[in-house]
């Protein structure tokens, strides 16, 4: 595990690289005014349980360094640690606590963050920020300001602040002139405390297609021809943050295009898709993906996004529907996009009704990208804070419906038989033509993709 900031800054040191708490092997480079300290190098080893690589910085580097990397709150931080000792006490109406938490939310926004983890500890409140996919330290809070952050967040999702016995779930706007994000928050009580995740939803642009995804151009072509069948069942599948929504408004934003009718049913309503009408699953009132969809067929749709299908019902009202001149569009979780089908017999669903009613099924995920500044190499440079990588893209594999491939599902052939006798762009095929165009590096790709 990384050391705090406070650790590491009364040790002399800022960490350059980190890693996930689950990499034990990639080496921690280190900026010191002391490299040849070979106590101090044992100290962070036996810390971190890792390889330390030192790099010798000046005092002013190191606090450059700290001050150029997401750590506007520090100064807050401390001037509210000198309020501390002079007796003033900081609750979370006070100024400070949200001039605090708005700095952490903007300077998350600003560096387009998915995740802020405000995880809770015995002796202090960890800030992780999610980047490109892995979550990296970026401030820890001492223990007497736990509290009362936490409950900052809560009060701006409208939130009962007395509840912290119970998991709490939201939603609130984050405006100021420079940003505008819709954040969800999640609450957890842990053993030091309430835990909170905060998963912020950046404007997309209304106006940015399938062209823009970043595919080969050949399966853009396709899955804009899918997009403009009549009826028929299209999925996109990927795990959790692989970008699927954003997949499919892309194609639903050409769809709204030609004058149709089309319904989202989504939970939840992740961004505002002009021209849809977007429906809010709500179990506890009873709203689910099955009812809401059959509530669905009966407003004339010429087009319908079910968010997630996860069931048997709602899989075969779904397929029905895709069968009686709609054209609906999903996602489910799997690995690749042979596995989907394999997914839909596990849910119960007939061959038959496969073969007929999906069009195309589209898998994909997210490779960080390799910084254009230094070239995506190991040590990095600061434009990319010394990672080698800054920014994601997408890679892709497309499984479009055939005659052979209908006779596949029929005849129950696993999913090596219809690899085999299917040639298709594999995720993996994608993702070495991107390490050969130097975009990213191998080991994102095995790090990614196993």
């Amino acid at each position: 595990m990384i050391p705090s900031i406070p650790w590491s800054k009364a040790h002399g040191v800022a960490f350059l690289s980190c890693p996930e708490d689950t990499d034990t092997t990639s080496p921690l480079r280190i900026a010191t005014t002391e490299p040849h300290n070979e106590f101090l190098m044992a100290l962070i080893e036996s810390e971190t349980g890792r390889r330390v690589i030192p790099e010798l910085y000046t005092p002013l580097e190191i606090r450059n360094w700290y001050s150029s990397n997401g750590n506007a709150a520090e100064s807050i931080l401390e001037k509210m640690q000198s309020e501390k000792t002079a007796g003033k006490t900081s609750n979370w109406e006070s100024e400070p606590v949200i001039e605090l938490v708005d700095t952490i939310l903007e300077t998350a926004s600003i560096q387009r963050i998915s995740d802020i983890h405000f995880e809770s500890y015995e002796s202090y409140l960890s800030v992780r920020f999610r980047k490109d996919g892995l979550l990296v330290p970026h401030l820890d809070l001492p223990s007497w300001l736990k509290e009362s952050v936490i409950l900052r967040l809560k009060v701006l999702a409208n939130l009962d602040i007395s509840e912290k016995r119970m998991p709490l779930d939201g939603r609130f706007r984050y405006r100021t002139p420079s940003v505008d994000c819709s954040i969800r928050i999640s609450t957890l009580p842990t053993r030091h405390g309430e835990k909170a995740v905060l998963r912020l939803l950046h404007s997309l642009k209304n106006n940015e297609g399938l062209e823009f995804l970043g595919m080969p151009f050949e399966m853009t072509v396709k899955i804009q021809r899918l997009f403009d069948k009549p009826q028929g069942i299209f999925f996109v599948t990927g795990p959790t943050g692989s970008g699927k929504t954003s997949t499919l408004y892309a194609g639903l934003r050409r769809v709204i295009q030609r004058q149709v009718n089309v319904t989202t049913i989504e939970d939840p309503i992740e961004y505002e898709l002009s021209g849809a009408n977007q429906v809010q699953v709500n179990e506890k009132a009873g709203l689910f993906f099955t009812n809401a969809l059959r509530s669905v067929l009966r407003q004339d749709p010429d087009v319908i996004f079910v968010g997630e299908i996860r069931d048997k019902e709602t899989a075969s009202v779904a397929l029905q529907a895709a069968q009686t001149g709609h054209l609906v569009v999903s996602t489910l979780h799997t690995n690749d996009a042979v596995s989907a089908i394999t997914r839909l017999k596990d849910l119960g669903i007939s061959p038959t009704l496969i073969a007929d009613a999906v069009i195309g099924i589209l898998a994909q995920r997210l490779l960080r990208k390799s910084c254009s500044i230094c070239g995506g190499k190991k040590e990095g440079c600061k434009d990319c804070n010394f990672t080698g990588y800054s920014g994601r893209f997408a890679i892709f594999e497309l499984l479009e419906a055939s005659p052979k491939l209908n006779e596949l599902i029929l005849n129950s052939s696993t999913n090596a038989e219809i690899l085999k006798e299917i040639p298709f762009l594999k995720l993996r095929d994608h993702a070495e033509l991107a390490v050969k165009n130097k975009e990213t590096s191998k080991e994102e790709l095995e790090r990614v993709l196993g």
